[in-house]
């Protein structure tokens, strides 16, 4: 059968590649070093380069770090190991290893020897489709420590950014794509990489929810351009809104897997600034009645919803727990649902899929007054469906602050399932998802010296404190089954510390320090590539506040 004109070509191309493929590891030492230049730029054709962790032939040219074949795609497998990886994964605390393909953004294998991950990996490379090469990356922490991406369940994003100083590179721009980045920006310098949106609250504006949800983060997310993952509550007088909202769109931005909603919130402490007021009789604007509030939850949780309440004094925790409560055992007598988000890349993200029986929750900033009345609701609180969401309480004459510890410690004993929150920049404080971490060290610093390892019931506590920052607080915000935890098949997102919190009580001006932050496998913080020296890259970034 005779060849067509186009089957020539194509003949002529494979032989031509084939034929340079077999050459190329040969000696080179008689080619002019021009071509040696042009081959080292070129990059080796089987797609090899100094970062495949394979050792080439003495007398092999120089390749390029990103030397790839035109026209195939390249799945390039990242393993990291010889560090502390710490999963939040109670199945397999410490790990050995990670690896995290950087295609789709997912983990591929969390491993208790480092033979077992290259071996995951190299099956995987192999269930690869066809015109697709493989690439296998070592990445050597260099005794770092390896944790989940951090999780904010309870922040007000925009309205942090707005307030944050403008950078001047960017034109000292204060449009809202401006402020997001700032925002983003900072969330991501302190190792998170997931983050609950609670609006901007200023009484009577309501929608700027709203307008942040449709007018900025979905415009972010339809552009690619979402740095981190962003959870939206809208309030909860506008629930069926959210709920029509759902019914056109399902409950995430299809094909981002950055950002969702299907949260809607009252805000009850009372204090001026706040869109709703649960001890004073309004959830919201337009609900007069306090007395309304049960049954709002209740219609609201069974529309589909996650219904979050924050309330900080005695009467406003005490309303918001009964009627928490109420809702959850209503839920409990009702058959269960699928879940809310699938687990898997960004494009296999069920948008459709009914909420997963997402707890219900009860922001509990920590003043002393709220947290005795919480304390007292605890038995309310104990449901499985309720989560409480700690965050810090600017200490004041008129609202004393509890202690994080003594708060943790009494609702842990009624088994109520806690995750944190910063409250940025409602809080006083910078975003520090680690302020939990901070009380227990300074409270060990006061009976321990600095450089002894934990007790054994401190260390307990520790990684209590670490899971509610990670698969406890994306519990909170219904994506436990997407981040929180380095588990196969969830998203790529973790953040890497100079030191490990597990091994002791550190000086309070000097806590573990982020060095990178990853989101579904990519470095959107610090430093993106090997070697990660632990005491240097710190330095770096405490001198200037970015990795190189």
């Amino acid at each position: 059968m005779a060849l067509t004109r186009t089957g020539v070509v194509t003949l002529v191309c494979a032989l031509s590649v084939a034929a340079l493929a077999c050459l190329w590891p040969t000696s080179t030492k008689d080619l002019s070093p021009l071509v040696r230049g042009l081959l080292a730029k070129a990059g080796c054709p089987l797609g090899y380069d100094e970062n495949s962790g394979v050792p080439l032939p003495d007398d092999h040219p120089a390749v390029s770090g990103d030397a790839v074949v035109p026209g195939v795609r390249v799945l390039t497998l990242h393993i990291y190991h010889n560090g502390t990886i710490w999963t939040a994964d109670p199945e397999l605390r410490l790990a050995a290893c990670l690896v995290v393909e950087d295609e789709g953004g997912s983990i591929v294998h969390v491993g208790s020897s480092v033979a077992g991950c290259r071996e995951a990996a190299v099956a995987a490379g192999e269930e690869a489709e066809a015109r697709r090469m493989v690439r296998h990356v070592d990445r050597d922490l260099h005794g770092a420590f390896l944790m989940p991406g951090m999780v904010d369940a309870r922040m007000h994003v925009m309205w942090g950014g707005a307030i944050l100083p403008t950078d001047a590179s960017a034109g000292g721009r204060t449009d809202d794509s401006a402020v997001l980045a700032r925002a983003a920006a900072a969330a991501l310098a302190a190792g998170l990489t997931t983050v609950g949106d609670f609006g901007r609250p200023l009484c009577g504006v309501g929608d700027a929810s709203w307008g942040d949800l449709e007018g900025v983060y979905a415009r972010a997310a339809d552009a690619g351009s979402l740095p981190l993952r962003v959870s939206v509550y809208t309030p909860l007088a506008s629930w069926s809104r959210l709920s029509s909202h759902i019914a056109g769109n399902g409950y995430a931005h299809s094909g981002s897997g950055r950002l969702f909603w299907g949260g809607a919130a009252a805000w009850g402490d009372g204090r001026p600034g706040y869109v709703c007021d649960v001890e004073g009789g309004a959830v919201s604007d337009d609900i007069a009645d306090v007395d309304l509030l049960p049954g709002l939850v209740e219609t609201a949780e069974q529309a589909g919803l996650q219904v979050s309440v924050h309330a900080s004094t005695s009467q406003a925790t005490t309303n918001a727990a009964g009627a928490l409560r109420l809702a959850a055992d209503a839920r409990t007598a009702r058959p269960p649902s699928p879940q809310r988000h699938a687990t898997g890349g960004a494009a296999d993200i069920d948008a459709e899929a009914a909420p997963h029986p997402t707890p219900l929750r009860m922001d509990l900033p920590l003043s002393l007054e709220g947290v005795t009345a919480a304390a007292a609701s605890g038995e309310w609180l104990s449901h499985p469906g309720i989560m409480a969401v700690l965050s810090p309480q600017p200490e004041s004459a008129s609202t004393p602050a509890a202690d994080p510890l003594s708060t943790w410690r009494s609702l842990a004993h009624h088994g109520v399932s806690v995750a944190y929150a910063s409250g940025w920049p409602l809080s006083g404080i910078e975003i520090s998802p680690q302020w939990a971490l901070t009380a227990l060290a300074q409270d060990a610093v006061q009976h321990s010296s600095i450089g002894a390892p934990w007790a054994e019931n401190e260390l307990a506590e520790v990684e209590a404190i670490l899971a509610g920052v990670t698969r406890g607080a994306a519990r909170a915000l219904g994506l436990a089954d997407y981040v929180g935890m380095l588990r196969q098949g969830m998203r790529a997102d973790f953040v890497m510390l100079d030191r490990s919190p597990l091994a002791g009580p550190w000086p309070l001006d000097a806590p573990p320090a982020v060095l990178s932050t990853f989101v579904d496998a990519s470095c959107a913080y610090g430093f993106g590539a090997s070697p990660w020296v632990a005491t240097a890259a710190a330095a770096q970034l405490r001198g200037d506040g970015r990795g190189a």
